[in-house]
């Protein structure tokens, strides 16, 4: 069976269309047609139900799906162990992170891993979206927080603490929290997270972890949009330190509660659980520890 066929049916079941495939593989959506319509004669099965605008696998797709795309898998990590033993690492590298930690941290990094490693090409997307399905379409990702769901194999990256900060101008009529119960008479800044509103912050307190609850007075699920208000004045906001610590070196923003420890904003490197790992995604993943070991393993 020809395997480049089995990639576009693979591609296809993925992205939900044929144009998506396409634009997935860098081949025509005409020629995505083709592959699948030779691959339904050939099985002598309808793989896919199709309308307009997409495509669904139907139940011999799906049972098509779950025995082929680990075979395929497996054909690519086969070629990509040769190529690498001639070539070195090479072949595209798709990597997530979230907006923020992404655009300051990782982007730079790309270009320097780039340097080193220049038959290695990079697809860099930030999303502060936290589904960790969304997670398997890397090669590998850096997320906050361990992953709860999935079989991946995850690797602390960095240690980072979080804290709640306000612009001065904010505490100019109003007094600054003492405690973290104080919040309550605030506006509160807050994350939304998978159509959630992220207002219970939690606090180290007597020696005990204990949420509390912060009035929701403006959210967004952009930590950048919620550090703009900040910075205006609206209100207090619970960022991690990579975010604010410029801003609060150059008194933009003022550290609150600095008694109280809040949970840390722990950056992870995510990758699929398989049993060969590709190169190019090996030498990234090494090319991050190194950078980011020693003291700049910890922010804040």
């Amino acid at each position: 069976m020809d395997s480049t066929e089995l990639k576009i049916f693979i591609a296809t079941a993925e992205e939900g269309s044929f144009a998506g495939a396409g634009r997935k593989l860098q081949i025509s959506p005409a020629s995505v047609t083709r592959a699948i319509a030779a691959l339904e004669a050939r099985l002598e099965v309808r793989l896919f139900t199709r309308t307009t605008r997409q495509c669904r696998l139907t139940l011999d797709g799906e049972r098509f799906l779950e025995r082929c795309a680990p075979l395929v898998s497996e054909l690519e990590d086969a070629e990509d162990e040769i190529r690498t033993g001639r070539l070195g690492p090479n072949g595209a590298l798709r990597v997530a992170a979230p907006l923020s930690f992404g655009r300051r941290q990782i982007a730079p990094l790309v270009t320097a891993f780039r340097k080193k490693y220049p038959q290695i090409s990079v697809q860099l997307t930030l999303s502060d979206e936290s589904d960790d399905l969304l997670w398997r379409e890397y090669d590998c990702a850096l997320r906050v927080g361990r992953p709860t769901k999935g079989e991946f194999i995850t690797r602390r990256l960095l240690k980072a603490r979080r804290v709640v900060c306000a612009a001065p101008h904010y505490l100019e009529n109003r007094a600054a929290p003492q405690v973290p119960d104080d919040l309550a008479e605030h506006h509160g800044i807050v994350l939304i997270r998978d159509g959630q509103l992220l207002d219970q912050w939690m606090f180290e307190i007597d020696g005990v972890m204990r949420s509390v609850s912060v009035p929701a007075t403006l959210a967004s699920n952009s930590g950048e949009v919620t550090q703009s208000w900040a910075l205006r004045g609206e209100g207090v906001v619970l960022k991690s330190i990579w975010d604010v610590q410029e801003d609060l070196a150059e008194g933009r923003l003022m550290e609150l509660l600095p008694d109280y420890s809040v949970d840390n904003a722990d950056i992870f490197l995510v990758y699929p659980a398989r049993r060969y790992v590709p190169s190019r995604t090996r030498s990234f993943i090494d090319f991050l520890a190194e950078a980011f070991a020693g003291p700049a393993g910890r922010i804040g």
